[in-house]
């Protein structure tokens, strides 16, 4: 089983055009926040049910690392995603090649592997998940 991206959309950043909306480019010049929606290529384990599930990257550019080095000595990594520009095209490009590389078992398997790279939106009921299943 491997994950497959279907979409990704942005609070505050216009993907398509590769503009910010309103003032959001003042304060998150080069970096945005990235919603990927992801679902499994087989939906045999849920009877042919289909269903995907939101995963956060923040996607940034060099320039952005760069400036931030500067007022900084570090900056943690998890989640992010560094592109040369922020465009639809780089952005989705970037995580589809994440979901090429990883397969599983199952879907729980999945999404344990791209934990490693991202936020899932169940991360808070996570634990709860595991020890109830």
């Amino acid at each position: 089983m491997k994950p497959v991206l279907q979409d990704i959309f942005s609070p505050g950043y216009d993907l398509k055009n590769s503009e910010y909306i309103g003032e959001w480019e003042e304060v998150n010049k080069g970096k945005i926040f990235v919603e990927a929606v992801i679902g499994p290529d087989d939906f045999s384990f849920t009877n042919g049910i289909e269903f995907h599930e939101l995963f956060d990257f923040f996607v940034c550019t060099p320039e952005w690392v760069e400036k931030e080095l500067r007022q900084k000595d570090f900056i943690y990594g998890r989640e992010m995603i560094i592109v040369k520009e922020l465009n639809f095209y780089s952005i989705y490009l970037a995580i589809e090649n994440l979901c090429k590389h990883i397969s599983g078992n199952s879907w729980h398997e999945i999404v344990d592997k791209l934990r490693l790279y991202t936020s899932w939106e169940n991360d808070e009921n996570y634990f709860f998940r595991i020890d109830n299943s």
